[in-house]
């Protein structure tokens, strides 16, 4: 069993993991993609990645919801993976969300910067 403290380690391993990840990707893919959409994909993996669910009903810990997932469906079945599937698509959808307002909010800026229109 773990200790609250290696515990606590070991998500913030996980997240540093996490985060370097999506910069290697971020500058991997810079003169494929314009900022705003590497913004966006960067978000996007990092709610995929980073969203916590509970490994059973019973148990108090967090685990990375796409893990819960995966393990569910290879061992319990799709009825088991229903409830951490449901928060991971709640995170993605509010990633998003996000990124469809920073959309939106960068296309107003654009238009009301430009005098010519």
């Amino acid at each position: 069993m773990l200790s609250p403290e290696s515990y606590h380690t070991a998500w913030l391993a996980y997240a540093a993991a996490t985060f370097g990840a999506i910069l290697v990707l971020y500058l991997w893919v810079g003169p494929r993609l314009s900022h705003g959409a590497r913004l966006a994909l960067g978000l996007i993996l990092a709610a995929l990645a980073l969203t916590p669910a509970h490994p059973a009903s019973d148990t108090q810990t967090w685990a990375p919801a796409i893990f819960v997932v995966f393990f569910e469906l290879l061992t319990t079945g799709t009825e088991a993976a229903a409830r951490p599937m449901r928060s991971l698509l709640i995170a993605q959808g509010m990633a998003f969300a996000l990124c469809l307002v920073g959309w939106v909010l960068s296309r107003s800026l654009r238009r009301s910067a430009d005098p010519a229109n």
